[in-house]
């Protein structure tokens, strides 16, 4: 089976086993848009320039967008993948309990993602995420060795939002974007509640907008004619009332 068709908790055990590594998902989610990105990357010492090629490939066969990753901090290679779709594409009005670990898998063609409420100044997203890195069988593997090296391996999930989350359970917060952290063999709850607004605002605050800009004009321009008309009768008045100069009797 390609490896683009494996599971992610699979994957992460892989990762643990041969040490440092990431899996790092991160969701940009605008008014309308969501924009899906996962990380997959490890120590340079383990992962070839082929490996990340073949990587690259199977993912863009998929649909993704695909970029190579390579963090000069961390010393890994890997991948990000991504793919954008439209919010009202994963979200459902029935409750929906999501597992991250299906991003990039077979199962995830079709996604929903987020429970739908919708309203008149803005629609209510509710999130349940799973994030399942313990689901894997560990069979033929050494407990004691994934369990070593599981403290190497950085799991995440973060997204940004349009605005802040009407409720949440994130580990780290800075301004929109909310973070989670995860433990490997750990099977994670994710929560939270975010608010779109809805087109009808942003067109009500253009036309307040418009109305406030074309009074403003209104008034600028006739307080300019009337300073001009007022500079006219004044210049009109000193000339009517200018002293009449006597004649000059010749003798």
């Amino acid at each position: 089976m390609k490896r683009a068709f494996k599971t992610l908790s699979v994957v992460l055990i892989m990762l643990v086993l041969v040490g440092c590594a990431k899996q790092n998902i991160h969701m940009d989610i605008t008014n309308s848009k969501v924009t899906i990105a996962v990380t997959d990357a490890m120590n340079s010492s383990l992962r070839t320039e082929e490996d990340v090629a073949k990587m690259m490939e199977e993912y863009k066969t998929l649909g993704y967008d695909v970029k190579e990753y390579s963090g000069e901090e961390d010393g890994m290679v890997g991948i990000v993948y991504s793919k954008t779709y439209k919010l009202s594409e994963v979200s459902s009005e029935e409750a929906v309990e999501f597992h991250l670990e299906t991003i990039g898998t077979e199962n995830f063609k079709e996604p929903k993602i987020f429970k739908e409420e919708k309203g008149f100044l803005g629609n209510t997203y509710r999130a349940t995420l799973i994030f399942d890195t313990a689901s894997a069988s560990l069979d033929g593997y050494d407990p004691e060795e994934i369990e070593e090296n599981a403290s190497s391996i950085d799991i995440s999930y973060t997204v940004t939002l349009p605005s802040k989350a009407k409720s949440h359970n994130a580990d780290f917060v800075d301004g929109k974007t909310y973070t989670w952290k995860v433990e490997y063999g750990e099977k994670a709850e994710i929560n939270y509640v975010f608010q779109t607004t809805s087109p009808i605002v942003f067109l009500t605050i253009g036309l307040v907008a418009a109305v406030i800009i074309i009074i403003v004009v209104y008034f600028v321009v006739k307080r300019a004619k009337n300073n001009k008309n007022n500079q006219m009768m004044d210049n009109a008045n000193v000339v009517s009332v200018a002293p009449v100069q006597p004649e000059t009797v010749k003798p």
